[in-house]
């Protein structure tokens, strides 16, 4: 079986798309000069209960990647919850403080779904009821509702 990181550089090293635009235009944006992008990666591996194997691997191919890509990459590993709060409101700042036309956000770690919102476990976390996933996760909504890149078309 391939792993996600093989299949992931294979899959981005053929002429797939990305963020919705093939990657040929991605490299001729690149080479023009005419886009900014802004992505934050975070891979969580280490929880103190059912550590994961590759999600720290996989986010470092994927900020490999994006970089590669022309994007101005924050990649945070075993992020604590005020860690990943602080990295996402420093991405809501960079895409609206700058000409930021795409933005990205990249998650490899343990997530959990409740009353239909999705959210991303921090590796300090220590969920052992609902509550405690309302309290010490973060809502993926809270990422969804970050304005939109400040150079973005809305489409």
């Amino acid at each position: 079986m391939a792993s996600r990181r093989r299949v992931l550089k294979q899959a981005l090293a053929s002429s797939t798309t990305l963020a919705g635009a093939p990657l040929s235009a991605l490299a001729n944006s690149i080479v023009q000069g005419t886009s900014r992008r802004a992505a934050l990666v975070i891979g969580n591996a280490h929880y103190l209960q059912n550590p994961l194997g590759n999600a720290v691997n996989d986010a470092r191919a994927m900020a490999e990647l994006l970089t590669k890509a022309g994007f101005s990459v924050d990649m945070k590993t075993d992020a604590t919850l005020a860690q990943m709060s602080d990295a996402i409101d420093a991405l809501g700042k960079t895409i609206t403080g700058r000409e930021v036309d795409t933005s990205l956000f990249y998650y490899a770690g343990h997530a959990a779904q409740l009353e239909w919102h999705n959210y991303l476990l921090p590796v300090d976390g220590k969920v052992e009821s609902a509550r405690d996933i309302r309290q010490q996760c973060i809502d993926l909504g809270h990422l969804l509702r970050l304005p939109p890149a400040s150079g973005a078309r809305r489409r």
